[in-house]
């Protein structure tokens, strides 16, 4: 018995030891690169991606982002495939008999077939199919690169479907044993081969010195595991080789989902808050999910011996940490950005993933112990816990990905924020109402076998279907939002966000006073490094600020006009605007001051005088920063000094866009006079209270600011109402130019204010 014991020991230890050992390998070379041979090996890479299966894969489109595209739509397809069949084998469990009807087409019901094709299309269509398109996008732009082959990763992803489909057919006339088993492992390692090549190959384009971020390595790693775990099932089988076969059953059902899950999480509530990663070292913590056996997906092991139960609690308690380190790391990310909640239903789908997975995991480590023992008492309650991991957890992520990745990837406006709140909602208490009341009837028929006694457990099993029927509408809802964001969304040019590689490494302290809020809102996480002492602030966000108040003599004498004129800068900047879409380009500029008589420029003269004053440097001019543009002219006119103390005259300038003698709330009366007495100018201010730098204030921002600023604490009706007298463009946000507006109007009116009263004391 004893020489039985070491033999499996020393087996169990060549497993995993082979297992580590290529995933060191993987992990070294994604890092490192192949030294000399790397382009070489990437060009033949790239060209067997490219041109492997021959001339199947040039019927697929190499545009980018299509890949990923393929992936999460086939996937969300899948996903209500296996939310139907779900719902048909819960409700099948309280009344057998109900699709008898169909025995006439050969139809006769067989639970545990139902239960294996249910399974096998949730974890390897619907989940595994739409987090894989969200790796290939979170890989792509946190490499900041297009994937190494579109076309690949759609040939990829039809052939993943087929696989699936293929096994589907083939356990309706046959029983998938575990020869055949064996044979489908083969071919999906063979696709996840490629595309693991493909994550390589996308990481291999980052930046020089660009370090590879959490996700990338959960996602890398995931993979590899993957293609690995495949190989060694059906080798396992192949050689009757039990512990390998159980090691690489835990790595396929375990590491993988759960490495995807953790990616998407991570990548989105950075991405949907704006903020950093909060601990690199709880992200680092992941990690520790490839050396630990997850609680989810463990079977019961065929070599139960005390030494090796003993080893698989350890690895089973190991694989909680993980677990929690990215909730807790997830939920402190969020921390003082809880208005994204409510902005974006990815980050609420996130958030309630973080805040449930503990919960699940605590409860698969429990049954897992049972199961992974033998003893077997908890058999059907582990069941049942991974079954609602998959349609809680995995369920809230897919309409993540559905709702702020799948936007992102075909560069769409989602098509409906309504209907991915609904899709939460309906998903998460269909997967609670379903894993809740399961349990229930599971320890209900423990209890009457502990007894002995005959009795039913239907109406659990009635009520869980109804709670799985409305997670089934959540993903439809979720999939037609989707087809409208991929087929009608409005396209929109916007970039990716993921705070977590733009982190700072680093951030200069100088003579001065800050609080943390203030270095939290510069982006600096908690293991970003403080340097004391130096000349200057080394900024995470820099925000180009004017020189100087010199302007072109065009510019006094188109001021001076719109004082003569008697008209406002409204009216003269809608007559400039001939197209009406809201910005003066360099064309209508010319025009422009021609048809007023201020000068005749050239084009390039336009565009270098329009450039001067053009503060978001996007080649045109909006309205605030016209009105910017006067202000300042106005402002220098009133300054101008002879030299004897005297003002000289100067020239009439514009009438600004609201009236002289506008009130203003006591609240932005002490703003400006704050912003006076602290010594800052309005571009510092403004990017202290821009918490996410997404160069617009938001209500809770500007509320956040006045609060740290000791201004004022108000509510939020009140700050909305304060918004909106600053808020020029009406869109519910405040930028640079209408702060800048804002404080160059308190101050006019305050030194009118002055002026009338030396006036009156003459």
């Amino acid at each position: 018995m004893r020489i039985e014991v070491m033999m499996m020991f020393g087996n169990v230890t060549f497993i995993m030891l082979d297992l580590v050992v290529f995933l060191v390998l993987v992990a070294y070379f994604a890092n490192r690169g192949l030294g000399n041979m790397s382009q070489s090996l990437r060009q033949l890479a790239i060209f067997l991606l490219d041109k492997a299966p021959v001339g199947l894969v040039d019927l697929f489109d190499k545009g980018e982002g299509k890949g990923a595209r393929n992936w999460m739509m086939l996937g969300g397809l899948w996903f209500c495939i296996a939310a139907t069949l779900g719902f048909l084998q819960t409700w099948l469990r309280y009344d057998p008999t109900a699709l008898d009807s169909l025995s006439s087409v050969g139809w006769s019901y067989n639970a545990d077939a139902l239960a294996q094709v249910t399974d096998m299309v949730l974890v390897w269509g619907g989940f595994g199919m739409v987090l894989i398109g969200a790796g290939l996008v979170i890989q792509s732009r946190a490499a900041g690169a297009a994937l190494a082959s579109e076309a690949n990763a759609t040939l990829v992803a039809f052939g993943w479907s087929v696989l699936i489909l293929v096994n589907i057919l083939i356990s309706i006339f046959i029983d998938v044993g575990r020869f055949e088993q064996a044979l489908f492992n083969l071919i999906f390692a063979a696709l996840a081969g490629a595309l693991l090549l493909n994550h390589l190959l996308t990481l291999g384009e980052r930046g020089e010195g660009q370090p590879i971020e959490i996700p990338s390595w959960m996602l890398i790693l995931g993979h590899t595991a993957l293609v690995w775990g495949l190989l060694a099932n059906a080798f396992g089988h192949f050689t009757s080789n039990t512990q390998l076969e159980w090691i690489s059953s835990s790595v396929v059902s375990g590491w993988f989902p759960l490495s995807l899950a953790l990616a998407v999480m991570t990548y989105s509530v950075a991405k949907a808050s704006g903020s950093p990663i909060w601990s690199r070292n709880l992200s680092m913590a992941m990690l520790l999910l490839f050396v630990a056996i997850t609680p989810f997906g463990v079977s019961a092991s065929s070599s139960a011996s005390g030494l090796w139960v003993t080893i698989g609690a350890i690895g089973i308690t190991v694989g909680l940490f993980p677990l929690l380190a990215a909730s807790t790391n997830t939920i402190a990310t969020l921390k003082g950005r809880w208005d994204c909640l409510v902005e974006e239903p990815a980050a609420t789908c996130s958030a309630a993933v973080a805040l449930l997975l503990p919960i699940f995991a605590v409860g698969a480590f429990f049954t897992a112990l049972d199961t992974f023992a033998g003893i077997g008492s908890l058999a059907d309650v582990h069941t049942t816990v991974n079954q609602g991991f998959f349609w809680v957890i995995g369920g809230l992520l897919v309409v993540a990905t559905l709702s702020q990745l799948l936007p992102l990837t075909v560069g769409r406006e989602l098509s409906s924020r309504s209907k991915a709140r609904w899709a939460f909602w309906l998903v998460l208490f269909g997967g609670l109402g379903w894993t809740i009341t399961s349990l229930m009837g599971d320890f209900a028929q423990m209890a009457l076998d502990d007894a002995g006694v005959e009795g039913s457990v239907a109406g659990f099993r009635l009520t869980a279907s109804v709670f799985l029927y409305g997670s089934l509408m959540g993903f439809f809802i979720a999939m037609h939002n989707a087809t409208e964001t991929v087929f009608s969304g409005t396209p929109t040019d916007s970039g990716d966000a993921y705070a977590g590689a733009g982190a700072p490494a680093g951030y200069r302290l100088v003579a001065g006073t800050t609080t943390i809020r203030q270095l939290l809102g510069q982006g600096l996480g908690i293991d970003s490094e403080i340097i004391v002492g130096g000349e200057e602030p080394v900024a995470t966000t820099a925000m180009a600020a004017p020189s100087g108040d010199e302007f072109a003599p065009e510019l006094i004498k188109f001021a001076a006009y719109l004082a003569e004129s008697g008209k406002d800068v409204f009216e003269v900047f809608n007559e400039m605007d001939t197209n009406q879409d809201q910005v003066i380009d360099s064309a209508e500029f010319r025009i422009g001051m021609s048809q007023m008589g201020v000068a005749e420029l050239s084009h390039e003269e336009a565009e270098a005088l329009l450039n001067s004053f053009d503060i978001s440097g996007d080649g045109n001019i909006d309205l605030p920063e016209l009105d910017i543009l006067l202000m300042r002219i106005h402002n220098a006119a009133g300054d101008a000094d002879d030299g004897d103390g005297e003002t000289t005259e100067a020239a009439p300038v514009a009438q600004i866009s609201t009236p002289s003698d506008e009130e203003f709330a006591p609240e932005l009366v002490m703003f400006a006079e704050y912003l006076a007495e602290s010594g800052k100018n309005v571009f510092e201010i403004f990017s202290e209270m821009d918490l996410n730098k997404d160069l617009v204030i938001d209500a809770f921002e500007f509320r956040e600011g006045l609060s740290a600023m000791e201004i004022a604490d108000l509510a939020p009706w009140d700050v909305e109402s304060l918004m909106k007298s600053v808020d020029l463009s009406g869109d519910g946000k405040i930028d640079l130019p209408e702060l800048d507006i804002l404080i160059m109007r308190i101050n006019n009116a305050a030194a009118a204010g002055a002026d009338a009263g030396t006036d009156e004391e003459e």
